[in-house]
C-alpha cells in the first residue's frame, strides 16, 4: 500500500498529524505499537487529569459547603477507581474517532527499511513522507534499578495501580512529580516528595507556587529539599531508597518522574542524526533524510504535548498547503493541573530583574467567594505576562499567549467589556488596580 504520508507514533504528535493531513485529503497511515494516544492522551498527561478533575470538583464543593457539613470525607479508593474508568475509555474514544476518519489505523512494530519504506511486522508500506512522532519513555539513572512498574513506577504504573498504595514516595518535585503529589495526598495517600533543589515547582515565583505547597502541607505530604537519591534498590516487596546523606528510606512504592529517554525507532540500513539522543531536524523538521520529518518529544525540542501538537498542525500545512514553521516560545502558554492549578504565559518576574508585576487575590473582585490569585508581569505598562493559581486555572488562561502577543496594555483591559460575574474580570481589576498604584 502506499500513502501520502506513513506517521509512526499515535501519541500526541502523530495523532493530531494523522487527523490534519486526512481532512486535507491525503491518505495516511498511522502506525501504533501499544495503545492509541501514547503518553500525552493514553498512558500519562490526560488521564492524571481525568483523576484530578474529580478531585477538583470535590475541593470546590468543600471552599463552598465545608461551613454547613460535618464529617465529609471522600472515599479516595472509590475515586481512583472512577478515574481509572475514565481513563481507560481515552484508548477507545480515539479509536471511534480515527474510524470516522479514511486514516489507516494499524497495530505492529514499525521499522525503517530504507528510502521511503516502512515495514511493520511482515507488511511493507510506502509513503512519500515519513513522520516519526515516537515521543520518549521513563527512564531511571544507572545507578538506581530499572523502573518494574511493581514497586518501582512511572506515571504509567503509577495510574495502573490495582488500589492506592498506603504510601508512597515521589522522586521530583517538578510537574508531574507535584501533580500527582496533589492527586495521591488528596486522596489519602501518605505522600513523600523527594527534591534535590530548595523548593517545588523550581522556576516558578514563589508567590504562585505558594498555594500549592500550601495544600500538599495541609493534606500532610512531606517534602524532603535539598535531598538527592544517591541510589534506589529493589528488595523482596520494598524499596531502599539511601538518599546523598547515609539515611534509607523504605517504602512499598516510589514514583520516579522528570527523567525521559527518546524512542528511536528500529532502523535497517537507515542512519538518523541524532543529537543528545534525540533525532536532530532542521528548521522545517525534517531529519538528516530527505522526507522524513520528526515531531514531538523525539526532536528534544520541548516535551509539552501542546508543542507536539503545534508542530504536527505546522508540519501538515507546511507539506500539504505551503505553510510556514514557526518555534516561538516566548509566549509559552503552561499549565501545572496540581491542586490549586497554575496556569499561565510569558514572563514571570524571577526571570526578568525591570519587569514588576501587580496581582489581586480572587476575594477581592466583585465575584469573590473563589479561591485563588491572578499575577500580571509587566514591563512599564505592557502585559509580558499573566499568570493565575486557582482550581482551574487552565481553562481560564488558554488563550493569554495571544493577548501577550500582542503587546496588550493595561489601558485595553480598561477598555474591554469582561462578562459580570465572572473571575475573567480580575483582568479588569488588576488594570484598575494598578492605576491605583501608580498615581
Amino acid at each position: 500500500m502506499r500513502y501520502d504520508a506513513i506517521i509512526i507514533g499515535s501519541g500526541a504528535a502523530g495523532y493530531y498529524f494523522a487527523i490534519a493531513s486526512e481532512r486535507m485529503g491525503k491518505r495516511v497511515a498511522l502506525i501504533e505499537r501499544d495503545v492509541v494516544g501514547g503518553t500525552a492522551f493514553a498512558t500519562g498527561c490526560l488521564p492524571v487529569k481525568r483523576h484530578l478533575e474529580n478531585l477538583k470538583v470535590y475541593k470546590r464543593f468543600l471552599n463552598s459547603f465545608e461551613k454547613y457539613t460535618s464529617n465529609f470525607e471522600i472515599d479516595g479508593e472509590k475515586l481512583f477507581k472512577s478515574g481509572k474508568q475514565k481513563a481507560n475509555l481515552i484508548d477507545e474514544e480515539l479509536k471511534k474517532r480515527l474510524d470516522n476518519t479514511r486514516i489507516d489505523m494499524i497495530f505492529g512494530e514499525a521499522e525503517l527499511v530504507g528510502g521511503n519504506k516502512v515495514k511493520v511486522d511482515d507488511t511493507l508500506l510506502e509513503g512519500e513522507r515519513i513522520i516519526l512522532a515516537t515521543g520518549t519513555k521513563a527512564s531511571t539513572l544507572s545507578s538506581w534499578s530499572e523502573i518494574d512498574e511493581s514497586a518501582i513506577l512511572s506515571h504509567a504504573g503509577a495510574l495502573k495501580l490495582a488500589k492506592l498504595p498506603e504510601e508512597i514516595v515521589i522522586l521530583g518535585a517538578n510537574v508531574e512529580g507535584i501533580e500527582f503529589a496533589s492527586m495521591f495526598s488528596t486522596m489519602g495517600v501518605k505522600v513523600k516528595v523527594i527534591e534535590q533543589e530548595d523548593h517545588i515547582l523550581k522556576g516558578n515565583d514563589r508567590d504562585l507556587v505558594n498555594p500549592i505547597e500550601n495544600e500538599l502541607l495541609k493534606n500532610d505530604v512531606e517534602l524532603l529539599l535539598n535531598t538527592r537519591a544517591k541510589s534506589i534498590e529493589r528488595k523482596a516487596d520494598r524499596v531502599l531508597i539511601t538518599l546523598d546523606s547515609g539515611k534509607i528510606i523504605e517504602t512499598n512504592k516510589i514514583l520516579i518522574t522528570g527523567i525521559r529517554t527518546p524512542n528511536i525507532p528500529k532502523c535497517n540500513g537507515v542512519d538518523l542524526d541524532l543529537e543528545n539522543g534525540f533525532i536532530k531536524t532542521d528548521k522545517n523538521l525534517e531529519t538528516s533524510i530527505k522526507n522524513i520529518f520528526a515531531i514531538g518529544d523525539i526532536n528534544g525540542r520541548h516535551g509539552m504535548a501542546h508543542i507536539a501538537i503545534q508542530q504536527a498542525i505546522m508540519l501538515s500545512d507546511y507539506l500539504w498547503n505551503s505553510g510556514k514553521i514557526k518555534f516561538e516560545y516566548e509566549t509559552l502558554p503552561c499549565a501545572m493541573f496540581t491542586i490549586p492549578e497554575l496556569a499561565g504565559a510569558g514572563w514571570q518576574e524571577n526571570q526578568h530583574e525591570n519587569s514588576h508585576s501587580v496581582s489581586i487575590d480572587f476575594n477581592e473582585t466583585i465575584r469573590s467567594g473563589v479561591k485563588g490569585k491572578l499575577k500580571l508581569v509587566l514591563d512599564g505598562s505592557i502585559v509580558k505576562g499573566a499568570w493565575m493559581s486557582g482550581l482551574f486555572a487552565s481553562d481560564y488562561m488558554g488563550q493569554v499567549s495571544l493577548w501577550i502577543d500582542e503587546g496588550l496594555s493595561l489601558d485595553k483591559f480598561k477598555e474591554k467589556l469582561w462578562i459580570h460575574p465572572t473571575i475573567g474580570e480580575s483582568f479588569l481589576e488588576c488594570a484598575i488596580k494598578r492605576e491605583g498604584v501608580s498615581r
